[in-house]
């Protein structure tokens, strides 16, 4: 995984731009679940997120529905 010497964008592609691979973006989403109490790693919607905006939109689409 390459190192990002800046603030993450929403426009950043979580492959392309910062060289996440799968095992890494897996260990990211669990990290999100135990912090924001939400469903990723089994949730169809996640695999439609490329960019770091689409995962702040999913979680906070989740976290709302969660809350519901």
């Amino acid at each position: 995984m390459k190192r990002v010497q800046r603030d993450l964008r929403p426009s950043d592609r979580i492959v392309q731009d910062l060289g996440i691979d799968s095992l890494a973006t897996l260990e990211i989403l669990l990290a999100l679940e135990e912090r924001f109490g939400v469903a990723l790693v089994d949730n169809p919607r996640t695999a439609g997120t490329a960019t770091v905006g689409d995962l702040v939109a999913l979680l906070d689409e989740l976290r709302v529905d969660r809350a519901s």
